[in-house]
Protein backbone atom coordinates (compact mmCIF):
# COMPACT_ATOMS: atom_id res chain seq x y z
CA UNK A 1 0.00 0.00 0.00
CA UNK A 2 1.36 3.67 -0.82
CA UNK A 3 1.86 5.74 2.05
CA UNK A 4 -1.16 8.42 2.16
CA UNK A 5 1.70 11.19 2.38
CA UNK A 6 3.31 9.93 -0.76
CA UNK A 7 0.04 9.82 -2.79
CA UNK A 8 -1.12 13.34 -1.84
CA UNK A 9 2.09 14.58 -2.89
CA UNK A 10 2.02 12.63 -6.57
CA UNK A 11 -1.94 13.54 -6.67
CA UNK A 12 -0.66 16.80 -5.87
CA UNK A 13 2.09 17.15 -8.26
CA UNK A 14 0.36 15.57 -11.24
CA UNK A 15 -2.43 17.91 -11.28
CA UNK A 16 0.33 20.76 -11.23
CA UNK A 17 1.94 19.23 -14.11
CA UNK A 18 -1.27 18.50 -16.26
CA UNK A 19 -2.67 21.83 -15.77
CA UNK A 20 0.44 23.38 -17.40
CA UNK A 21 -0.05 24.50 -20.93
CA UNK A 22 1.51 22.17 -23.25
CA UNK A 23 1.54 21.46 -27.19
CA UNK A 24 -1.96 19.52 -26.32
CA UNK A 25 -3.43 22.93 -24.84
CA UNK A 26 -1.78 24.96 -27.18
CA UNK A 27 -3.81 22.52 -30.36
CA UNK A 28 -6.79 22.89 -28.45
CA UNK A 29 -7.11 26.58 -28.21
CA UNK A 30 -5.99 26.89 -31.80
CA UNK A 31 -8.82 24.96 -32.79
CA UNK A 32 -10.93 26.52 -30.41
CA UNK A 33 -10.30 29.49 -31.84
CA UNK A 34 -10.56 29.10 -35.18
CA UNK A 35 -13.67 26.52 -34.91
CA UNK A 36 -15.09 27.52 -31.96
CA UNK A 37 -15.76 26.12 -28.17
CA UNK A 38 -17.71 23.08 -29.45
CA UNK A 39 -14.64 22.03 -31.66
CA UNK A 40 -12.22 22.57 -28.67
CA UNK A 41 -13.62 20.70 -26.03
CA UNK A 42 -13.87 17.72 -28.87
CA UNK A 43 -10.41 18.58 -29.32
CA UNK A 44 -9.75 18.28 -25.78
CA UNK A 45 -11.33 15.19 -25.34
CA UNK A 46 -9.82 13.39 -28.34
CA UNK A 47 -7.25 14.38 -27.06
CA UNK A 48 -7.36 12.69 -23.97
CA UNK A 49 -8.69 9.29 -25.21
CA UNK A 50 -5.19 9.30 -27.05
CA UNK A 51 -3.54 9.93 -23.81
CA UNK A 52 -5.93 7.38 -22.21
CA UNK A 53 -4.38 4.65 -24.83
CA UNK A 54 -1.05 5.33 -24.08
CA UNK A 55 -1.81 5.18 -20.20
CA UNK A 56 -3.15 1.74 -20.63
CA UNK A 57 -0.53 0.72 -23.00
CA UNK A 58 2.48 1.79 -20.46
CA UNK A 59 -0.18 0.48 -17.21
CA UNK A 60 0.20 -3.25 -19.10
CA UNK A 61 4.25 -3.27 -18.54
CA UNK A 62 5.28 -0.66 -15.88
CA UNK A 63 3.03 -1.55 -12.93
CA UNK A 64 0.49 -0.46 -10.15
CA UNK A 65 1.69 3.32 -9.98
CA UNK A 66 0.05 4.48 -13.44
CA UNK A 67 -2.54 1.75 -13.58
CA UNK A 68 -4.15 3.19 -9.84
CA UNK A 69 -3.24 6.73 -11.20
CA UNK A 70 -5.12 6.54 -14.90
CA UNK A 71 -8.62 7.51 -13.56
CA UNK A 72 -7.14 10.32 -11.26
CA UNK A 73 -4.96 11.22 -14.27
CA UNK A 74 -7.43 11.49 -17.35
CA UNK A 75 -10.04 13.04 -14.77
CA UNK A 76 -8.19 16.40 -14.40
CA UNK A 77 -6.60 16.20 -17.78
CA UNK A 78 -9.92 15.98 -19.38
CA UNK A 79 -11.33 18.95 -17.28
CA UNK A 80 -8.28 21.31 -17.54
CA UNK A 81 -7.93 20.90 -21.01
CA UNK A 82 -11.78 21.54 -21.84
CA UNK A 83 -11.45 24.68 -19.48
CA UNK A 84 -8.23 25.75 -22.16
CA UNK A 85 -11.34 24.95 -24.69
CA UNK A 86 -13.91 27.26 -23.14
CA UNK A 87 -11.78 30.08 -22.30
CA UNK A 88 -10.33 30.13 -25.95
CA UNK A 89 -13.83 30.09 -27.45
CA UNK A 90 -14.73 32.87 -25.44
CA UNK A 91 -11.84 34.75 -26.52
CA UNK A 92 -12.70 33.60 -30.18
CA UNK A 93 -15.53 36.33 -30.33
CA UNK A 94 -12.84 39.25 -28.97
CA UNK A 95 -10.18 38.02 -32.06
CA UNK A 96 -12.54 37.31 -34.80
CA UNK A 97 -13.63 40.69 -35.21
CA UNK A 98 -10.20 41.67 -36.71
CA UNK A 99 -9.04 39.19 -39.33
CA UNK A 100 -5.28 40.26 -38.35
CA UNK A 101 -5.81 39.22 -34.93
CA UNK A 102 -6.67 35.54 -35.79
CA UNK A 103 -3.74 35.82 -38.46
CA UNK A 104 -0.98 37.02 -35.55
CA UNK A 105 -2.76 33.74 -33.73
CA UNK A 106 -1.98 31.45 -36.13
CA UNK A 107 1.41 32.61 -37.06
CA UNK A 108 2.68 33.01 -33.50
CA UNK A 109 1.12 29.34 -32.96
CA UNK A 110 2.71 27.69 -35.95
CA UNK A 111 6.01 29.63 -34.73
CA UNK A 112 5.70 28.20 -31.44
CA UNK A 113 5.56 24.78 -32.57
CA UNK A 114 8.63 25.31 -35.28
CA UNK A 115 10.58 25.96 -32.34
CA UNK A 116 9.68 23.56 -30.29
CA UNK A 117 10.57 20.84 -32.63
CA UNK A 118 13.57 22.41 -33.23
CA UNK A 119 14.59 22.90 -29.81
CA UNK A 120 14.06 18.97 -29.64
CA UNK A 121 16.15 18.43 -32.72
CA UNK A 122 19.01 20.51 -31.66
CA UNK A 123 18.94 18.92 -28.25
CA UNK A 124 18.65 15.52 -28.53
CA UNK A 125 17.87 12.76 -26.13
CA UNK A 126 21.20 12.40 -23.55
CA UNK A 127 20.97 8.82 -23.25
Amino acid sequence: MIPTGHLLAFALLSFALIVIPGPNVMFVISRSLQLGRAAGVGTAFGGQAGVYLQVVAVAFGVGALVEQSVAVFIGIAAVSDAAWAVAAGSARAWLGRSPRRMELIGGTSGLVMIGLGASLAITGRRD
